[in-house]
């Protein structure tokens, strides 16, 4: 996973699918969040959390959510966000 960062091609969520499958909606803001220019989106645990990242400055999750009609104001967004990293043997540091 450190080599390829964090992405949908390592990072795995065996609770995605069950979320979805409650709660439709998620699956329509994973798609929409896709489309809207996001490389990696993932839902964090059970479905309270979705966070997406993409190498664009210009991406923008409200935006892409508001082209689907799926923004609604209950939503909070915030970022950019940055990761803390740490190796195996050291403490984590800022990044």
């Amino acid at each position: 996973m450190i080599a390829d960062g964090v992405s949908q091609k390592v990072c795995v969520n065996d609770l995605e699918a069950p979320a979805h499958a409650v709660l439709p909606k998620l699956a329509h803001i994973r798609q929409a969040l896709k489309e809207g220019g996001f490389h990696t989106v993932l839902l964090s645990g059970s479905g309270a959390t979705t966070f997406c990242l993409s190498d664009k400055a210009d991406a923008d999750p409200k935006a892409a959510l508001a082209i689907a009609g799926l923004w609604d104001d209950n939503i909070m967004l915030k970022g950019p966000i940055s990761f803390v990293s740490r190796a195996a043997d050291a403490w984590y540091t800022a990044p």
